[in-house]
C-alpha cells in the first residue's frame, strides 16, 4: 500500500526532473568511462587496478545522487549550537529539504521514504546497466569471458550492489547532526578504507574486484543471482526502517 501511496510522487518527481537527471547522467558517463578507459585494457587481461575498482564503485553508489536536482540532495541546512555543562559543541544540520516539506504535509513516513528510494534508484538503475553494457561491448576481453546471457548475471551482480550500499543515500534524507571535523573524518576514512579493502583484495585474490564478479557472473551466474537477489532486498529493507527511524527521532523546528 505504502508503495502504491508512493507512486504518484515518483512520477511527478521524474517528469519534473528528467531533462536534469539525463544531461548529468550523460555527463557522469562519458567523465567515468574516460576515466575507466584509462586502464580497462590492462584491467582486464590481468593487471590489477584498485584506482578502476573505486571510481566503478564509487559511481554506481552516487549516480543517484549526483543526477537529483538540489532542492532533492541531501546537504548542509544550517548549524545546531548545543550546550551542556562541560562543553559547548556547533553541529550542522545535513538533510535533505525535500524531504523535510514533505514531512510538514499530511503524508506517511513510510510513503515518503518509498517515494526517495524509489526516485533515488529509478534514476540510477538505468545508468549502471547503461555503463555496464558500454564496458562489455567495448573490451573484447570482457566479451571473450562472458556471453550476452552470463553479461545479464553480471548485471544482476553490479545492480545488487548499487541497491544495496546506494540506498543510504535517501535512508540518510532524514537528516544528521555532525560537526564538519566529524563529516571531514568520515569522508577520509572511507577513502583510505576503500584503498585498503580494494588492494587487500587485489592481494588475495589475484585478480581485481570488478574481474572477480565477470568470473562469477560466467561460472556461477545462476547460483550468484540466488543470493545476490535475497541479500539486495534485505539491505533495502534495512536501509529504509533506518530512514524511518531517523525521521521519527528528528526535530527540524529546534
Amino acid at each position: 500500500m505504502n508503495l502504491k501511496s508512493a507512486w504518484p510522487l515518483v512520477k511527478l518527481d521524474l517528469k519534473m526532473t528528467w531533462l536534469h537527471r539525463i544531461l548529468l547522467n550523460i555527463v557522469m558517463i562519458l567523465l567515468v568511462m574516460g576515466l575507466l578507459s584509462l586502464n580497462v585494457d590492462n584491467y582486464f587481461v590481468g593487471n590489477i587496478t584498485v584506482a578502476f575498482d573505486i571510481i566503478f564503485l564509487f559511481f554506481i553508489m552516487t549516480i543517484g545522487f549526483y543526477n537529483a536536482p538540489k532542492d532533492v540532495k541531501y546537504q548542509k541546512l544550517g548549524t545546531y549550537r548545543k550546550h551542556s555543562r562541560y562543553s559547548k559543541l556547533d553541529e550542522d544540520f545535513y538533510a535533505s529539504p525535500l524531504l523535510i516539506g514533505l514531512n510538514q504535509m499530511a503524508i506517511p513516513n513510510r510513503v515518503i521514504f518509498w517515494y526517495r528510494f524509489l526516485a533515488f534508484h529509478l534514476s540510477s538503475i538505468p545508468v549502471v546497466i547503461i555503463t555496464l553494457l558500454i564496458i562489455y561491448l567495448a573490451s573484447a576481453e570482457a566479451q571473450a569471458i562472458m556471453t550476452p546471457l552470463e553479461f545479464i548475471y553480471l548485471v544482476v551482480i553490479w545492480v545488487g550492489i548499487s541497491l544495496s550500499l546506494g540506498s543510504i543515500y535517501p535512508a540518510s534524507d532524514a537528516g544528521d547532526l555532525a560537526s564538519e571535523l566529524k563529516m571531514t573524518v568520515l569522508v577520509f576514512v572511507m577513502l583510505i578504507g576503500s584503498i585498503a579493502f580494494f588492494s587487500l583484495y587485489s592481494f588475495t585474490a589475484g585478480t581485481g574486484f570488478f574481474a572477480h564478479t565477470m568470473h562469477l557472473a560466467s561460472d556461477y551466474g545462476p547460483l550468484t543471482s540466488l543470493v545476490v537477489i535475497p541479500v539486495t532486498i534485505a539491505s533495502i529493507i534495512a536501509w529504509y526502517r533506518y530512514g524511518i527511524r531517523r525521521i521519527s527521532n528528528m526535530d527540524y523546528f529546534v
